[in-house]
């Protein structure tokens, strides 16, 4: 088993504040800033005016930066469409990153890895790639569609994923969950209730295995994900499928010196963000 975390997002520019994004085009209201702005409602993206033309979404970083990982969020057209993620060190020549073909239904088991990345079980998709690209400037690269097709794109994430040396700890469940309803018991107990939600909720119990893991966790878990920003939980490259988005409740977090081990250890509580309606 091997664990996937994704909190970095070279497009967000809360977390990067000296970054630029742009997209070729933007249409009103759905410009594109929406790429990062954390949220999953299906009025939010970003989209551009030309049908049926090549579109590009680019940040401009404040200096070289690098990723290894990227994520469209859920509620994307892009299923069955070759997508290009590019970067550059001067915004002319680009190098190709990825180049992926979306998959058009979730595949069980498939591991993030593979040339086309995974299709969640929600139908947000990821992909880990190698090497690590780095370069001042990013870009999201579609192609034309097809007649009177413009792209849709709710959330992007392009960064660093931090894949801790050790598996998370038992007691561990990818699917434990919470129900959250409004309800009214009568006096018969029958129970009237409004709409359901069962976002996934958990702990992640961590231990690093050497002290210069430390920084990587520090970035990830303690830095983005700590600030509150959402962050890509998959329990297992091998069922990637299962991955799903999160943020951190609140509560203490933090990587500790405790007994019985070294060196830190972690227990990161969590909520999923935004989870589907049932």
């Amino acid at each position: 088993m091997s664990c996937l975390l994704l909190a970095d997002n070279l497009f967000n520019t809360i977390a990067y504040p000296l970054h630029t994004v742009a997209g070729d085009e933007e249409a009103v209201g759905h410009e594109a800033f929406h790429l990062a702005d954390g949220r999953r409602g299906t009025t939010d993206f970003w989209s551009p005016i030309t049908a049926n033309a090549q579109h590009t979404a680019t940040v401009t970083c404040d200096r070289v930066r690098g990723a290894n990982c990227w994520f469209l969020d859920r509620g994307h057209n892009l299923a069955g469409v070759q997508v290009f993620v590019e970067v550059s060190q001067d915004n002319a020549t680009w190098q190709t990153l990825a180049s992926p073909t979306i998959p058009s239904v979730t595949s069980h088991g498939t591991i993030v890895t593979n040339a086309n990345g995974v299709a969640t079980e929600e139908g947000a998709w990821g992909q880990l790639v190698s090497p690590v690209g780095a370069g001042t400037y990013w870009r999201l690269r579609i192609p034309a569609m097809g007649a009177g097709l413009l792209p849709v794109v709710v959330g992007l994430w392009v960064g660093m994923a931090y894949q801790p040396a050790n598996n998370f700890l038992m007691p561990w469940s990818e699917d434990q969950d919470d129900l959250v309803v409004k309800e009214t018991v009568s006096e018969w107990a029958w129970r009237g209730r409004g709409p359901v939600a069962a976002p996934n909720t958990g702990t992640m119990n961590t231990k690093l295995l050497t002290d210069d893991e430390y920084d990587l966790a520090r970035v990830t878990v303690g830095g983005h994900f700590g600030r509150g920003r959402p962050m890509w939980i998959a329990y297992d490259q091998l069922q990637a499928d299962r991955a799903f988005l999160a943020i951190r409740p609140s509560g203490n977090l933090g990587y500790r010196y405790e007994q019985s081990w070294y060196p830190r250890q972690s227990q990161i509580q969590y909520v999923e963000h935004e989870p589907l309606r049932l």
